[in-house]
């Protein structure tokens, strides 16, 4: 196991209980083998790792929730300095100060932005948050 990086959340309905099962690669042993909740008896816990969030990750703009009227935005923020940051699959690498920015198309309605930022020692931070397109 080599990286922190964060591979997936996979989520099962199961007997009226869910899992979540965050998975991921570790670089400690020490880190728990799977974050799961895991309320039905009838699910068997698989062996995932779950990467530590181990830095920040702000979003300075725009804010959760957001209504804009034009189809695009720029998502601005702040991580661990030269980490490599995905918006929405689009990526970047962070500034020596850690700010970053991405250019991202709205589509109408609800979009939702999925932030993932991941450091030069494979410390993870991810967020998502919402901005609703508004067309004029």
């Amino acid at each position: 196991m080599k990286s922190g990086l964060v591979i997936g959340l996979m989520v099962l309905v199961l007997g009226g209980g869910v899992v979540f099962y965050i998975v991921g690669k570790s670089s400690k042993p020490s880190v728990p083998a799977a974050v799961v909740v895991n309320p039905s008896p009838q699910v068997k816990k698989e062996e995932v790792v779950v990467a530590k969030s181990e830095i920040s990750l702000n979003i300075v703009s725009p804010v959760n929730g957001a209504v804009v009227t034009t189809p695009s935005i720029t998502v601005k923020g702040t991580t661990a300095p030269k980490a490599d940051v995905s918006v929405n699959d689009k990526d970047v690498v962070a500034d020596a100060s850690g700010n970053f920015s991405v250019n991202l198309t709205l589509d109408e309605g609800d979009n939702y932005v999925a932030v993932v930022a991941v450091d030069a020692e494979g410390k993870t931070a991810n967020l998502e948050f919402k901005v609703t397109y508004e067309v004029q």
